[in-house]
């Protein structure tokens, strides 16, 4: 049976092939599967040097794209488990899935900002996706591969 690390770890069997196009303000830009990996291993490393342990819940609070894909794959890589939650979740909701799932780690948006920080618990530690600020969390070491 093939556990989602290994498959993750595959995609790098597709090497240079298209994987996604990225429409940003600045312009478009194009990733491969070599791109995901390389990004989903240097994420993974500097998660685990922030304090993500093993079956730490991390939560996802910003819209579907590239960084989002990123960011789930690396917290599944560093063995936490990642708990998305719909953009469009209230502050009332959003502060019970907080509590209730125990994550002190959440990735969101700047434009969430206001709303996680209201909802989140005071010790929590927010990691903002998009542009480069996402990029600081990245460890310049790959995070080896995981069994």
């Amino acid at each position: 049976m093939k556990t989602l690390i290994p498959f993750i770890e595959s995609f790098r069997d597709y090497n240079r092939r298209p994987m996604t196009i990225i429409f940003h303000e600045e312009g478009v830009c194009q990733k491969n599967y070599d791109d995901l990996t390389k990004d989903v291993r240097h994420l993974s490393c500097g998660l685990r040097k922030q304090g993500v342990r093993q079956s730490d819940t991390v939560v996802l609070f910003a819209p579907n794209g590239y960084e989002w894909i990123v960011a789930c794959l690396a917290v599944i890589k560093a063995g936490a488990i990642a708990v998305p939650i719909d953009m469009q979740t209230h502050e009332k909701d959003l502060r019970y899935i907080l509590n209730d799932s125990g994550a002190r780690h959440i990735f969101t948006v700047t434009k969430q900002k206001e709303l996680v920080q209201a909802a989140a618990s005071a010790d929590s530690t927010l990691y903002f996706l998009g542009g480069d600020d996402w990029r600081n969390i990245f460890s310049d070491k790959e995070e080896p591969h995981l069994k």
